[in-house]
């Protein structure tokens, strides 16, 4: 079976996107490494809102996945950093997805920054989904 000859996958056929990945569940981390793996997606994982500012700020990204609620700083302050960076610096804007088990928490995102949102638990489809519909 090739990288997305599954229909969920079809969506990213052929796009080879490099995505950041800030989560600090481990097991969170692997899955959406296995999807976006096997959707020919570069991975960088991160476990921490700092880190995920960091790598921004380092490497440019099609797509970032920020988790809302992790230790240290949230994925909404890491947001609002990464968008006050990139207003400072003039560095194009990376689309990010905010993802959180609770979808009321949607409108949040969007009002710090983000550009869409996944719902917890992750899945194949549903995050391949949100992820060409950004991009699109």
């Amino acid at each position: 079976m090739s990288a997305v000859s599954h229909a969920s996958y079809a969506p990213l056929a052929g796009k080879q996107l490099k995505v950041l990945v800030a989560d600090d569940v481990a097991g969170n981390q692997m899955v959406m490494q296995a999807i976006l793996a096997r959707a020919g997606c570069s991975v960088v994982v991160v476990d921490n809102g700092a880190a995920a500012i960091a790598e921004c700020a380092r490497e440019t990204f099609d797509v970032v996945l920020m988790d809302m609620r992790m230790p240290g700083m949230s994925g909404l302050d890491a947001v609002r950093a990464i968008r006050s960076e990139e207003q400072a610096t003039g560095r194009a804007r990376v689309p990010i997805l905010m993802c959180s088990a609770a979808p009321e928490h949607a409108a949040e995102a969007g009002e710090a920054g983000a550009d869409g949102y996944v719902t917890k638990p992750i899945t194949p489809r549903g995050l391949i989904a949100q992820i060409a519909t950004t991009l699109t």
